[in-house]
C-alpha cells in the first residue's frame, strides 16, 4: 500500500510539474501583452470598457498574479525553510501581498467578465476563496501553526494556479476539441479551479489519514 502511495505521489508531482511549466509559458505569453501592449487590452476589453476605466485594475490583477505564480513554488522548498528562513519569510510576504492585490483587483473586474454573470460568478468565487485561503495561511503563520499554515498555503497556491489551468484548458478545448471561444471560456471559468481544489482536498485527507 505504501508503495502505491509513493508511486501515486510521484506521478502526481511529475504530471503537476509538467503542466505547471507548460502553463507558465502559455500564461506569460497571453498575459504579458496586456501589460506592455495597449492594443491587447483594447482588443479584449474594448466593447466592455470603451473609456479604459478598468485598465489599471486589469494591470493590478495580472502583474501581481505573475509574481505570485513565480514566488509560490520556492515557498514549498523544505531546504529554504530550514536553512534560509529569512528569505522564506520575505518571499512569503511578497506572495501574500501579490495575492491580496491581484485578487482584490479581480473583484473589481468580475462584473465585466466576458460572457456575463455566470462566468463572473465563477471568477468571483475563485477570488474570494483565493483571498480567504491566503488570509488564513497568513494568520496560521503568525500563530506559528506550521502544519495548518502549510496546508492553507497549498490551498492558496492551487488557486493561484487557476490562471495557469484556465489558459491550458482554453488551449485544449479550442485547439483539440474545436470548442468556440465563448464555450471554452464559460467552461474554464469554473473548471480552472474546482477540479484542482477538490483534488488537493482529497490528497490532504489521504495524507492526514496516513499520519
Amino acid at each position: 500500500m505504501r508503495h502505491l502511495y509513493i508511486l501515486a505521489r510521484q506521478l502526481f508531482m511529475t504530471i503537476g510539474t509538467i503542466l505547471l511549466i507548460a502553463g507558465f509559458a502559455i500564461t506569460l505569453a497571453n498575459a504579458l501583452p496586456y501589460l506592455f501592449v495597449a492594443e491587447s487590452y483594447v482588443s479584449f476589453f474594448g466593447d466592455r470598457d470603451p473609456q479604459e476605466l478598468r485598465h489599471i485594475p486589469a494591470l493590478l490583477h495580472i502583474a501581481p498574479a505573475i509574481v505570485a505564480l513565480m514566488v509560490g513554488p520556492f515557498q514549498f522548498s523544505v531546504r529554504s525553510r530550514k536553512y534560509v528562513p529569512q528569505i522564506h519569510r520575505v518571499c512569503g510576504w511578497i506572495y501574500i501581498t501579490s495575492v491580496f492585490t491581484s485578487a482584490s483587483a479581480s473583484l473589481i473586474l468580475v462584473p465585466y467578465t466576458f460572457g456575463g454573470a455566470v462566468n463572473g460568478l465563477g471568477f468571483g468565487i475563485l477570488a474570494v476563496l483565493w483571498l480567504s485561503a491566503t488570509l488564513i495561511a497568513t494568520i496560521k503563520a503568525i500563530q506559528v501553526d506550521v502544519s495548518q499554515h502549510q496546508q492553507w498555503m497549498m490551498r492558496s497556491y492551487v488557486l493561484t494556479c487557476a490562471g495557469v489551468m484556465f489558459r491550458l484548458e482554453m488551449l485544449v478545448l479550442q485547439q483539440f476539441l474545436s470548442w468556440s471561444y465563448y464555450e471554452a471560456y464559460s467552461f474554464s471559468a469554473w473548471a480552472c479551479w474546482i477540479p484542482s481544489t477538490i483534488a488537493l482536498e482529497i490528497w490532504l485527507r489521504v495524507k492526514r489519514h496516513r499520519l
